[in-house]
């Protein structure tokens, strides 16, 4: 599973897929932040990150179907399942690869020194 799992992850950060997954969520995290946060003056960051569901309702579905159709378009579907490796592997190392792609397009925002910054309602 851990070998499945630097693969898919591997092939996410040395394709363009996965930076521009995460350079899209990024800059519109900066404009919704920009919209909301500065030009409205919603003292609350959760106002734009539930802005950002509707990216990660047509993201997911494009990167999780990527990974399908490449192990289909590269002839490596039928090597996975011949592998001594169980399907439940298989699908929990590529599910724990999605995770990882998309955990990092939040991390800068769940950073223990900027919490104090992104989620304080005071304003003195």
């Amino acid at each position: 599973m851990t070998a499945i799992f630097k693969r898919e992850l591997k092939s996410y950060l040395t394709s363009m897929v996965g930076y521009l997954f995460i350079f899209f969520v990024l800059v519109l995290t900066g404009i919704y932040f920009s919209a909301y946060q500065l030009s409205a003056g919603y003292s609350k960051f959760e106002s734009t990150l539930s802005a950002l569901t509707f990216v990660f309702l047509i993201g997911v579905p494009i990167l999780s179907m990527r990974v399908l159709a490449e192990e289909r378009k590269q002839k490596t579907d039928q090597l996975l399942l011949t592998a001594p490796i169980s399907v439940w592997d298989i699908v929990f190392g590529k599910y724990l690869a999605l995770v990882a792609v998309f955990t990092s397009t939040h991390s800068p925002f769940c950073h223990p020194g900027c919490d104090h910054v992104l989620l304080s309602t005071d304003h003195e």
